[in-house]
């Protein structure tokens, strides 16, 4: 339709809706009976589903919201036409539309390309990636100036400005280049002294560190003498510490432990005889003393108070609270250390034994990393995952949160000075702070960004737009993509799309970005005063409105297209991480177990406890909505279910196999994605998984379904995934064409305009032949393939509601396979 200026005198916008259905054997929502399109006020696009379910012996039903007209239900094949299904009669599904000026409707297939109608879904497949050698594992300071990182292949970096400038980069080569560095320290007093450690024995040198070009470093092999006193070969070193010039010790896989005579070059290494312990991931010291502190991954915690090496002076505690797995130590005194580990675990030593205060810092998040300031024990950081730092002054009783400017899958933490600390990532991303933590720098190398959100369009799920400090667009269903800085100079975390191409992305320090072109340009926009918590997620209302929620039980929304975002009491304290919608129920979810829901469109908040509700200890990540009633919240390796619009809750399945971090559901189809690039999908509403693991160790932070059959993933190294349809045969249904398919054989699904209504002027051609406004199963009636590309169904020409009556015709060919089939529908009203 020609576009003119209107009466503001800026340009119209195009007006898009879509309601979901996701509708099977059994009866859900479906298509919104009735949809107001004004000229002016634009409102959001959802899709239809339509499926059915074929088994050996079965009968037919349909169903749609307030007639049956979506689900075939079970259908049984034959080779007659009596297995030739339609929609007809009563079970019409009645598309209404109005406008106060012209308007069209559209129809197409949800996810833009390929056969409408077919069962299941594949395994992931890598659209594109990045490669990023030297994937940074640790990190130290020497000063508020000069610090180190190292990673993978043997790579290591330096920074001589407190990492104010990019980080320079050489390697290890003379160490073995081909091995992972897992942390590098430098020795008290010597800045040019700096040892590193890592896979397979691995030990290296620098004396002449502070050497320029960076490159002109010169590195020595020194594992000889740690495989000579017994260390196995095969055993990786994952971390050291200094407590002084003359000493160091080691900890590693098999709770190996060793400790070095500096100035000697001897080494005295043993396993320790607990068989109980897990890999030793952590040691550290108090400064010039032998009291040293070890941390296995499976909870447990070895203490020396004088540095001998037997199993005997080592005494093995076990952490309160049962920890999935811990991840890192800091001994800041004889009467003060810090624990961490998955799912926001923290816990406190103060001299005689430890406190769990993981409700405390109140985070869903894996903590990766931790360190006390120096000269002050009581004060600490702690690092997430996702490159978020806490910090507390009183021993973890209190805690403030600030980002460090990476969404990236952070790994350690240094805190040089009570000012200056460095923390690192696992995609090279380096970041320090000069203000104890307050502020950061982040050097982040663009070929390794992490990808941490990923939205559709809701319109046929063509245009896909993935965020980290940049967004990343395609409008051809990933095959190609294209950059542009997303302006917020911060993190970006989650992202929502409304239709082909506006939407909100949102991230640290509550930073709000809007674009109203697939990304390619980006205008920020202000939060609520006072608000400067990090954000999670997002989640679109329509057009004009959104919801996101964050850090802090922080939830904010705006109703006017991000000129003014308003608070919303949420009631909590504890950091949200997820947010998704049904109609005008929300649910978000977050740390310690919690759900809140919301009945108007997120203006009022409700906590949802008792029940089958996750409890304290546990984390939730994400949510989904799948359909009209029921909700998917997501737990490390968890999945919670609701039926009801999330009033109450059940376990779904427990799925061991991932470390999980996203979510994404439609009709019948759950994915999850996480850890070293694993998914997980179910095609039966989460009863069971099927579980595929990537080449690499790349995370997977990202999931969104553009219908039951076509997922795209997001994660480390810009990686981008595309699951599609199953491609067999038999879980295929052809289109309708006129010349090949008809009533009598083969198998086929298309679509008929039954009627029309109110004011609507037909584009497709309506039911007039035989029984005249009842599409039958009959050749001759105006059946035609769901068009791949939305394509104007009927019209408008003036002010004024219009009706629009479909049928839905399909007929399993004699061998077609058992399964849930499924075809995603997208309907689009648009109004100058």
């Amino acid at each position: 339709m020609p576009v003119g200026p209107r009466d503001d005198g800026r340009l119209p916008r195009a007006l898009r809706w879509r309601a979901r259905a996701n509708v099977g054997s059994w009866c859900a929502l479906a298509l919104l009976a009735t949809a107001t399109i004004l000229a002016s006020s634009p409102v959001s696009a959802e899709t239809v589903q339509v499926d059915f379910d074929v088994l050996a012996n079965t009968t037919l039903s349909n169903a749609c919201i307030d007639a049956p007209a979506t689900s075939f239900g079970q259908v049984v094949p034959t080779a007659s036409a009596g297995g030739a299904i339609t929609s007809t009669g009563s079970g019409v599904c009645r598309v209404s539309f109005s406008s106060t000026s012209p308007a069209q409707l559209r129809i197409g297939q949800a996810d833009g390309a390929g056969t409408a109608m077919g069962a299941g879904i594949t395994a992931p497949a890598v659209l594109t990636q990045a490669a990023a050698a030297g994937r940074v594992q640790g990190v130290f300071g020497a000063d508020a100036s000069l610090a180190y990182a190292i990673g993978l292949s043997g790579t290591v970096y330096r920074t001589s400005n407190g990492g104010v400038s990019p980080w320079s980069e050489a390697a290890t080569s003379a160490c073995g280049g081909s091995i992972s560095g897992r942390d590098v320290e430098m020795i008290p007093g010597d800045p040019n002294t700096w040892w590193a450690v890592g896979d397979n024995a691995w030990l290296c040198r620098t004396t002449n560190g502070q050497t320029s070009p960076f490159t002109s470093v010169t590195w020595s092999n020194q594992t000889a003498a740690l495989t000579a006193a017994g260390w196995p070969a095969a055993s990786d070193v994952n971390e050291l510490t200094l407590p002084s010039s003359s000493t160091m010790y080691i900890g590693g896989e098999g709770h190996w432990l060793g400790k070095m005579n500096v100035g000697a070059g001897t080494w005295t290494a043993f396993q320790h005889s607990d068989s109980t312990l897990g890999d030793i991931v952590s040691i550290d010291a108090v400064a010039s003393t032998s009291n040293v502190m070890a941390l296995a991954d499976n909870a447990k915690v070895l203490y020396t108070t004088t540095g001998t090496m037997t199993s005997a002076n080592w005494a093995v505690t076990t952490l309160p609270g049962s920890p999935t797995t811990t991840t890192d130590v800091a001994i800041a005194s004889t009467s003060r250390a810090y624990a961490v580990g998955s799912d926001g675990y923290l816990a406190v030593w103060n001299g005689t034994s430890w406190t769990d205060q993981s409700a405390a810092i109140a985070t869903s998040k894996d903590l990766c990393g931790v360190d006390s300031l120096p000269g002050s024990p009581n004060s600490v950081i702690v690092l997430d995952c996702t490159g978020l730092v806490y910090k507390s002054t009183d021993a973890g009783a209190t805690w403030t949160n600030t980002p460090t400017g990476t969404a990236s899958l952070s790994t350690d933490i240094h805190a040089t000075t009570a000012s200056d600390a460095y923390a690192s990532s696992f995609s090279r991303v380096k970041n320090a702070s000069h203000d104890g933590g307050v502020t950061w720098y982040s050097q982040d190398p663009v070929s390794s960004e992490e990808l941490t959100s990923i939205a559709a369009s809701p319109i046929d799920g063509k245009n896909l737009l993935t965020i980290s400090a940049n967004a990343y667009r395609s409008t051809d269903r990933g095959a190609n993509w294209t950059s542009a800085p997303a302006l917020s100079g911060k993190a970006l975390r989650g992202v929502a799309l409304v239709g082909d191409a506006g939407g909100w992305a949102v991230g640290d320090a509550a930073s709000i970005v809007y674009t109203s072109d697939l990304g390619a340009t980006w205008t920020s926009q202000s939060p609520p005063a006072g608000v400067t918590a990090t954000l999670t997620d997002v989640v679109a209302l329509g057009s004009d409105s959104a919801i996101a929620v964050g850090m802090d039980g922080t939830i904010v929304g705006t109703a006017n297209r991000g000129s003014a975002w308003t608070t919303r009491p949420s009631g909590t304290t504890r950091h949200l991480m997820g947010v998704a919608r049904i109609g005008d129920v929300l649910v978000a979810v977050g740390a310690r177990g919690t759900v809140l829901r919301s009945t108007d469109k997120g203006t009022t908040w409700t906590a949802i406890t008792g029940g089958a509700l996750p409890s304290a200890t546990q984390n939730l990540l994400d949510v989904a909505a799948a359909n009209a009633t029921t909700f998917y919240a997501l737990g490390r390796s968890v999945v919670w279910k609701s039926v009801d619009q999330g009033a109450t809750w059940t376990v779904a399945a427990n799925v061991p196999t991932i470390r999980a971090r996203a979510i994404a559901a439609k009709s019948h189809t759950v994915v999850l994605v996480g850890d070293n690039e694993r998914v997980e999908y179910s095609t039966d509403d989460a009863a069971t998984f099927t579980g595929v693991t990537g080449a690499t160790a790349r995370t997977l932070h990202g999931v969104t379904l553009t219908d039951s059959h076509t997922a795209f993933i997001v994660g480390g190294n810009s990686i981008r995934i595309r699951m599609d349809v199953d491609p067999g045969a038999l879980v295929q249904v052809p289109d309708w064409t006129a010349s090949t398919n008809d009533w009598d054989s083969g198998g086929f699904f298309g679509v008929c305009l039954q009627a029309i209504g109110g004011i609507a002027v037909a584009d497709w051609t309506p039911d007039t032949m035989n029984t005249s406004g009842k599409c039958e199963k009959l050749d001759s009636d105006p059946w035609q393939a769901l068009p791949a590309t939305a394509t104007i169904a009927a019209h408008t020409s003036a002010a004024g509601t219009a009706n629009v009556d479909l049928v839905w015709g399909f007929r399993p060919a004699p061998n077609q396979q058992k399964g849930m089939y499924e075809a995603g529908v997208a309907f689009e009203a648009l109004a100058p």
